[in-house]
Order: structure tokens, then C-alpha cells, then sequence
């Protein structure tokens, strides 16, 4: 059976695994899921005269929601019948398709890889051609 599973604010955790979160979508071993995934808060959404447009559901999340201990959205989660703790899941991946026309790339003083790097919060906007699944830099 195939699933569709949004990603809006009744469905997004932002910044955070709750193992007590309820499942927002229940599944059985064999399922497919197309699972619709955001990236980024207003912060890293395109800025008037960079490339992209921003989803209506990204911008409803935002709105809804803040963000709790970390900055990264997760669809989810998604109940699978049967399954138990300790059980070895095998999650294949059949397609990714690009929702959106523009990807973003930030850099912040005191995070990731070189937190001295940055002397400020840079980000920046890349185009992405959906149609050919390609990023440009502009």
C-alpha cells in the first residue's frame, strides 16, 4: 500500500526526537511512504532577490511552530506495525524528487565543522532546476 505523508505543522518535529511523540502515520512492513520533508526556518528562506520561492506548507510550519533544541524539521514519526524495540528496520529509498526550487547552505559562528570561521550568520540560496535535478549558484 502506498502512503502520503504532508509535511505540515501536525506532522513536523522541529529540532528534536520525542520517543513519546504520537505516530502521525501508521504503517505495515511492505508499505511505501512518500514522505514530504522542509528544511530551514524563516531565517533560510530565499531573501527578496535571491532565487526560490518558499512552500505555502514551509511557511505554515514556521508560523506554527519554533523550533526545540536543534534547527532541522522531521516528518514523522511513522508507526510500523509489528515492529519492536531493538528490531533492525530497512528502509529503501525509491525516489527524491526536488519539492522545491531553491536549496540553502549557512554558516554561524560557534557551529558545525569550523565554529571560528564565521564572524556573523551568513546563509545562502542556490536555484535548483526540479526539472533536470541540478543546483546552480547564482
Amino acid at each position: 500500500m502506498l502512503h502520503h505523508l504532508p509535511a505540515r505543522p501536525d506532522t513536523i518535529l522541529w529540532g528534536h526526537l520525542d520517543p513519546n511523540a504520537a505516530p502521525v502515520l501508521r504503517i505495515t512492513p511492505g508499505d511505501s511512504v512518500e514522505v514530504e520533508t522542509l528544511s530551514g526556518g524563516a531565517r533560510n528562506l530565499p531573501a527578496e532577490g535571491q532565487p526560490g520561492t518558499a512552500l505555502p506548507s514551509h511557511l505554515a510550519v514556521i508560523a506554527a511552530k519554533s523550533p526545540e533544541l536543534g534547527p532541522h524539521m522531521l516528518t514523522g514519526p511513522i508507526h510500523i506495525e509489528g515492529a519492536e524495540p531493538g528490531d533492525r528496520l530497512i528502509v529503501e529509498i525509491g525516489e527524491i524528487r526536488f519539492a522545491q526550487d531553491y536549496g540553502w547552505n549557512a554558516i554561524e559562528p560557534g557551529f558545525g565543522m569550523f565554529p571560528d570561521l564565521a564572524e556573523s550568520y551568513q546563509n545562502l540560496t542556490i536555484a535548483i532546476d526540479r526539472a533536470r535535478g541540478l543546483a546552480q549558484l547564482v
